[in-house]
């Protein structure tokens, strides 16, 4: 079936960077079917733009007509969507009108058919024009400069012209089981947009990683900050000693051990440690309250707590805590066997719902290798890298720990006592330590700037930054771009990895950007991919829900004896590996270039809480009148169709 996406207004591509006005795209029909009457063709439309509407989540009257006979959609209700071929054409039939008779409406545009499709020009309101010639399906999209509709006009044709061609071919299905998308397009989006595989040979655990970064330097710095100093050597010691006391201690691979760390070289031998073991890292906030706190240790009776605090901490209590402050564990050479396996457990985050039950996402393995791979290359990194993480919450994350000490860099933490130092504090620690790469939030980066540029100095005391890295989409293209030009040796890079899965995207911001600054391309072996609520794909430049698959997605609730934050649903693509993907609740979009730019959120869910229920559709025969649905326009379709006869019945089948 040969499909294309044609031209936009102004005689350059549809996926052009400037978006079009108008966007245009052809079919082929099956059957060579040459022509349909007025009122299929009304019903046809209406069905094919109630479909795309809703799968591009933009509820909206409609109003479809022909030269002579048209149907108001205004109230359309839900069900209409679902209901079979003959079922929904007889409800449909029942309602149309001649033109003339249609109401006039300030927010309608009211459309004749033509004997050919053209772009209208400067439309008031979001329109749809098509036509059926031969075998072919011709479609004509277009909107306003301010409609919602403008930056993914190719991708409405695309959708609207696939669910029509199939309501033409087959009209005896629901437009709701329909595909909506080209074969070329999910071809795209399966392969080249979901992001690459590689082939990495047999799997390596990253504690191995480390320990080879140990063996080549041994007494180089591999931890620093206001909490101390560990060469490479001692943080290796420590590691193993704190592995062999949790494995005494009858911590066994699995396991989930809390981690009540904010920062510090000790958070860095804690994590190591239980890396090298097969336990789960979980990271548990110690600025929550203690009740909080007692809850969820409760819930893992048996395992201990690691902690930079005595066992007579009031929010400890009853808990068997191992205080991993230097020099409170021995240390040994010993190192535990190097084994593991991709889908071993790696870390867990544990929140709390609104009753203060506890619910975490666990990532694996694989996650964090795929991830210090992909960095690795990302940066170009040399051994020469001093990395100063950040983290919203209790701490860096289990990536951004582990990562330099697998290149033989230097990863620079705040103090235990304060976490995430502020912006004077950082700037300090950058000039001391000489850092190269900070990961930090929009608004410090926004305040940094301002810095600067109050105080020339400033830039003097940063002049070691090589890489700022902000995760998306709060990066403001402004901010990025007064940064560059104050200390043009720094690049800005945007990392996305929502909750529930290891960071599964990376971008270089670039002079080309803009003000839409993408969060980029997945990391090798995690995969995104845009699709509606159902969990189908939306053509290329369509928003949507943004699902992640592949290496990047966490394990759910298995091996923890907490409940699994929201968001894990089963894969429905055989093309994307492994059996789950993960719904963020963020929505996203692809450009021309493949890169995912983030819209804003989907839902009311927030990570760690339940997503609301969607109920099912309801089957019969005679819909019922649903509540208004409003829009801000409304989208008007207009059906050249080769006609044969007005008629007034439904049409075949």
């Amino acid at each position: 079936m040969a499909s294309e996406r044609v031209q936009a207004s102004d005689g350059t591509a549809a996926s052009t960077r400037v978006a079009p006005t108008v966007a245009t795209y052809r079919t082929s029909c099956a059957g060579g079917r040459t022509s349909i009457d007025e009122a299929q063709a009304v019903v046809f439309g209406a069905l094919a733009a109630l479909e795309t509407a809703a799968r591009l989540d933009r509820p909206v009257p409609i109003r479809s007509t022909t030269a002579t006979l048209g149907l108001d959609l205004i109230d359309p209700p839900e069900q209409l969507r679902h209901l079979a071929g003959p079922a929904v054409r007889s409800w449909l039939s029942r309602r149309l009108r001649p033109v003339d008779l249609l109401p006039e409406r300030r927010d309608t545009l009211l459309v004749r058919a033509t004997t050919g499709v053209t772009a209208p020009p400067g439309p008031p309101t979001a329109r749809i024009d098509w036509r059926v010639t031969a075998n072919h399906l011709t479609i004509h999209a277009s909107c306003p400069g301010g409609d919602p509709w403008r930056l993914c006009l190719p991708a409405v044709a695309e959708l609207y012209a696939e669910v029509l061609r199939e309501l033409v071919d087959e009209p005896g299905q629901a437009s709701s089981r329909t595909a909506g998308i080209s074969g070329a397009s999910r071809d795209l989006l399966l392969d080249r947009y979901a992001g690459r595989r590689v082939d990495r040979g047999p799997f390596r655990p990253l504690p191995l990683l480390v320990e080879q970064a140990v063996d080549r330097h041994p007494q180089r710095v591999a931890v620093s900050g206001m909490g101390g100093r560990l060469t490479y050597r001692e943080l290796d010691d420590a590691a193993n000693g704190l592995a062999a006391t949790l494995a005494e201690d009858g911590v066994r691979p699995g396991d989930p051990v809390p981690v009540l760390l904010v920062a510090g070289p000790a958070l860095s031998v804690a994590s190591l440690a239980l890396l090298k073991i097969r336990a789960v890292h979980v990271t548990v906030d110690p600025r929550w309250s203690p009740a909080r706190l007692r809850s969820v240790l409760a819930s893992v009776p048996g395992v201990p707590v690691l902690a930079a605090a005595s066992p007579g901490d009031p929010a400890l209590s009853g808990a068997r805590v191992i205080d991993v402050r230097p020099g409170r564990v021995p240390s040994s050479p010993r190192r535990p066997d190097p084994t593991g396996t991709p889908d071993d457990l790696a870390y867990a985050l544990v929140t709390a719902d609104a009753d203060g039950s506890p619910r975490c996402t666990v990532s694996r393995h694989v996650a964090l290798t795929d991830r210090v791979h992909f960095m690795t290359r990302f940066f170009a990194a040399t051994g020469g890298e001093v990395v100063l993480p950040g983290s919203p919450g209790p701490g860096p994350s289990v990536g951004n720990l582990i990562w330099p000490l697998t290149t033989g860099g230097r990863l620079v933490l705040p103090s235990p006592a304060t976490g995430r130092p502020d912006l004077s504090t950082m700037v300090a620690v950058i000039a001391a330590e000489q850092v190269t790469m900070i990961d930090t939030e929009p608004d410090t980066l926004d305040a940094m700037v301002a810095a600067i540029e109050r105080d020339a100095a400033v830039a003097g005391r940063l002049a070691s930054l090589r890489h700022v890295v902000v995760p998306g989409p709060g990066l403001r293209p402004a901010s990025a771009r007064r940064l560059r030009r104050l200390l043009p040796q720094v690049e800005v890079s945007t990392g996305y990895g929502p909750v529930g899965t290891a960071a599964v995207a990376y971008h270089r911001v670039g002079e080309t950007d803009g003000d839409a600054i993408p969060v980029g391309h997945p990391v090798d072996n995690c995969h995104l991919l845009v699709a509606d609520d159902r969990l189908r794909l939306l053509p290329p430049g369509a928003t949507g829900a943004i699902l992640i698959g592949g290496a990047g997605v966490g394990a759910g609730r298995h091996g923890t004896p907490w409940r699994a934050a929201a968001g894990y649903v089963a894969n429905p693509f055989p093309e994307i590996p492994g059996e789950l993907l993960y719904r963020s609740g963020d929505l996203g979009r692809f450009d021309e270039d493949g890169r995912l730019h983030l819209v804003g959120r989907g839902d009311r869910r927030t990570d760690g809480d339940e997503a609301p229920e969607r109920s099912g559709a309801t089957r019969a025969a005679e819909p019922a009148p649903e509540g208004r649905r409003r829009g801000e326009n409304r989208v008007v379709v207009a059906a050249s169709a080769g006609v044969a006869g007005r008629g007034g019945g439904p049409g075949p089948g």
